[in-house]
């Protein structure tokens, strides 16, 4: 099968012209202007079009024009060099790996097909769809099932492959449609939380239907996103109704179940952790011990230059304060202000660390 495969890619390429990549630092091209303009965008020293556009025009009276064709020349190459990143990094963990490999995958094996060569194409799509199985990438493998059951449709005498992922999307459609659905309904109920500012009589009604919608289906769907969504929602439920105690049960149950599955990503983790925290500073509940390595599993969870980093000390700082830990409130503000990104924060999020500052004071 691999061989028939190889033949089918060398027919393609030697069929098609190939044409040089145009990607960010090959050989020879350290000195041109796009690699210019990256290391100066990179290095902080161009803010903006005009910067770069008076840098490398000056008085040209074509500069507009010339200095965005040059833009639009880095954007391209950048786009290109997406495609070859290095995920041996510690910032990818096998989860984000594989997530990337997928999609990259799936959009070659989208231009295979485009080019005729079906072989390869379907070969690559049933690597693919292996992983997007077992890293419970619903949206992508309904896709790809699609895919492979018009392909199989269309195949003499492959009917039990077409049956078998005619099953298989019509599965995959449902737990996408029905993720879609909890996403839906967490996006509304955030939504209208925000903007009223504090729970109320219409948050609860809302969060509670909702909750009751999903949580029956839970098992059926089981995906660790839709856990998450439905989690989340039976916590705002509960806090909406000022139940706190309620609220911190289920997020206990939340996090036993989620961190017992190998899908559920950080940022999941994360915001059940944070919404935690929340609850047991308005119980004024603290344990010291407890706190400390909440605190360093949240770290585990973020990159020092993440918004989430900024976030979970933001949490943790009122968690001190209400716990009257002000030494511990102090490390965590002066941590915050000496991050390389805090001036890089905009508005409110910048602005609450300097009230912060005053509290200190």
């Amino acid at each position: 099968m691999e061989f028939e495969v190889l033949k089918d890619l060398v027919r393609i390429i030697t069929r098609n012209k190939i044409k040089n990549i145009e990607v960010l630092g090959n050989p020879g091209s350290e000195d041109t202007k796009t690699e210019e303009l990256y290391n100066k965008i990179a290095s902080g020293e161009f803010q903006t079009d005009e910067q770069a556009t008076e840098y490398f025009y000056g008085t040209d009276e074509n500069r507009d024009k010339s200095y965005k064709k040059l833009r639009n020349r880095l954007i391209r190459q950048l786009i290109n060099t997406a495609f070859f990143v290095d995920v041996h990094q510690p910032l990818f963990n096998e989860r984000s790996k594989a997530i990337y490999n997928c999609y990259r995958d799936f959009a070659s094996a989208q231009i295979l097909s485009l080019r005729d060569a079906r072989q390869a194409s379907v070969y690559l799509m049933h690597q693919t769809l292996e992983q997007c199985i077992k890293y419970e990438f619903i949206e992508l493998a309904a896709e790809i099932t699609r895919f492979l059951r018009l392909r199989y449709s269309r195949s003499v005498g492959d009917k039990q492959n077409h049956a078998y992922f005619s099953k298989l999307h019509k599965e995959y459609e449902l737990k996408r449609a029905t993720e879609m659905m909890a996403m839906d309904y967490y996006d509304n109920l955030i939504d209208y939380y925000i903007n009223k500012k504090s729970p109320n009589s219409a948050v609860l009604e809302l969060a509670r239907t909702y909750y009751e919608t999903l949580l029956p289906l839970a098992d059926q769907v089981n995906t660790a996103q839709f856990y998450f969504y439905t989690y989340i929602i039976g916590i705002i439920r509960y806090m909406a109704d000022n139940d706190g105690a309620a609220a911190l049960l289920l997020s206990n149950e939340a996090l036993t179940v989620l961190q017992a599955r190998r899908n559920t990503n950080r940022g999941s983790l994360l915001s059940i952790v944070l919404q935690k925290l929340e609850i047991l500073t308005l119980l004024r509940q603290f344990d010291e011990v407890e706190m400390a390595a909440t605190y360093q599993y949240c770290l585990q969870l973020v990159e020092p230059s993440d918004f989430n980093w900024f976030k979970v000390h933001e949490v943790f700082f009122q968690l001190y304060l209400y716990a009257k830990e002000y030494d511990k409130a102090l490390e965590i503000y002066a941590l915050v202000i000496k991050n390389d990104r805090f001036i890089t924060l905009q508005g409110n999020i910048r602005d609450v660390w300097r009230l912060y500052a005053g509290y200190l004071h």
